[in-house]
This record gives structure tokens, sequence and C-alpha cells, in this order.
């Protein structure tokens, strides 16, 4: 993924239909085909859901605060 200078990827996951999840953390924001996904503040987590067959991103989505926030790994039930 050619995400910010300023980001770590932290967890991958695949669903039962393929489709890829990737989270982890930013610092600056990036645009990844037409999903946003930008900081707050500080460094904020991210999740991105990618589609399985294309590697195109279908939503993406931060959320943290203006200290250091990040995902350190997903799981599916």
């Amino acid at each position: 993924l050619p995400l910010a200078s300023r980001s770590d990827l932290n967890a991958v996951v695949v669903d039962a239909n393929g489709d890829v999840y990737v989270a982890g953390s930013i610092s600056d924001p990036f645009t990844l085909g037409a999903v946003n996904v930008t900081s707050a503040g500080g460094s904020d987590a991210f999740v991105m859901k990618l589609d399985g067959k294309t590697k195109k991103p279908i939503w993406g989505v931060s959320y943290g605060g203006t200290g250091y926030d990040t995902v350190y790994g997903m799981a599916f039930g």
C-alpha cells in the first residue's frame, strides 16, 4: 500500500469472501483510489477494506484524538 511517509501497517486480515482489511496508524493523510484517510493530530488509527479480487479500496476510516492512537491487531469471529 502506498501509505503516507509517517504510517505503520500493523495488521492484515482476509475475510471469507477474500476481501482484505488492513489497519495501523497514520500521522499524515493519504489517498488510495477514491478513499481519503486523515489524521486528527498526533497519530491516528486507521482501518481500510480492499476488494480481494481487484485490490482496490472499498472504504477507509481513521479515528483518534491528539495523542498516539493505533491498531495492533484484528480478528474476525
